[in-house]
């Protein structure tokens, strides 16, 4: 796999009327085994999490990496920081909301399918003269996926990972009625939310060790910016179904057993005009999917459902 960190620079003008600089990097094979029309997959990790989430090289541990298992296959695979995260900023950004997020995700694919084109990304990737846009976003990310093919149809299709269209909330081990906090507010469990039960302690730890989201300790994959809209999406409310309700294109839900959905079957209907909608619920998975030890059922089942569309459609 070769990579290539890019960044994007967006000056204040009045399509924009703001300044931003968005992050990324660009995963891909050697020029021989990228296919005629290949699948470009532009990523976007959740909050607390850099782009960094989808090339996880953790000490000890091997096939953690997913934009690797991904080049492997031909695909070129781009993971992005949205503007308010990780290295992507903005101007003013204490004030952004979704719609500012999706409208600069938007641009940066644009640009970045640009340079696609003119081969300018890298010297070891060719210039592309036709290939297919998927988007894809964990949690957070899989939120701003949702809302800029709304407003913007970016993408031929959309993989909405670890979010739920109509009332996300994170799962939380059940406690005896004795044990609840009566009067405040109950203190999260990060590990049982993100971390599935067999995920080797020691990935737990360099994930988790140093808190979340305020980490004292930092991950080479975490991150401490992440825009305050984040929160809206655990506020016991829907902001997404009347934007997924608005997506036509094909739909793949992806959600662990132990996820942001209360009930994942119930999140199919949210994409009402959507005529191709694929859910899995993948067993021994809770939210932070790519630590889990059956990620790889995931990915294998995204690159199956990304190869029939590219036939299908």
């Amino acid at each position: 796999m070769i990579s290539a960190d890019i960044t994007i620079h967006f000056d204040d003008n009045n399509a924009t009327t703001r300044s931003a600089t968005v992050a990324a990097t660009v995963h891909f094979p050697s020029a021989d085994k990228i296919a005629k029309e290949p699948i470009v997959v532009f990523a976007l990790p959740g909050a607390g999490y850099n782009r960094r989430y989808f090339n996880l090289q953790l000490p000890g541990h091997e096939g953690y990496s997913q934009s690797e298992y991904h080049t492997a296959q031909g695909i070129i695979f781009v993971a992005i920081e949205c503007v308010g995260a990780g290295d992507s900023y903005i101007s003013n950004e204490e004030q952004i909301d979704f719609g500012t997020i999706a409208f600069f995700h938007d641009k940066a694919v644009s640009e970045i399918c640009r340079q696609l084109t003119d081969g300018s990304i890298h010297p070891s990737l060719p210039p592309l003269a036709t290939f297919r846009k998927i988007g894809l976003g964990q949690s957070l990310g899989g939120a701003v996926t949702l809302f800029t093919q709304s407003r913007h149809k970016t993408f031929e299709a959309i993989c909405a990972l670890g979010i739920s269209a109509i009332d996300g909330v994170l799962p939380q081990p059940e406690k005896p009625a004795s044990d609840s906090n009566e009067g405040g507010d109950a203190e999260i469990d990060w590990a049982y939310a993100f971390h599935s039960d067999d995920t080797p302690k020691d990935i737990v730890d360099l994930d988790l060790a140093g808190g979340y989201p305020q980490r004292a300790i930092m991950p080479s994959f975490g991150t401490l910016r992440f825009p305050a809209c984040t929160f809206d999406l655990l506020a016991g409310r829907s902001i997404l179904l009347a934007d997924a309700a608005r997506i036509d294109v094909p739909v793949f839900i992806g959600l662990g057993d132990r996820d942001s959905a209360p009930d994942p079957r119930a999140e199919v209907p949210a994409y009402s005009s959507s005529n191709d909608i694929s859910l899995l619920i993948v067993p021994r998975m809770s939210h932070m999917h790519n630590f889990a030890c059956t990620r790889h059922i995931l990915w294998r089942r995204l690159e199956q459902w990304w190869t029939l569309l590219d036939k299908k459609h």
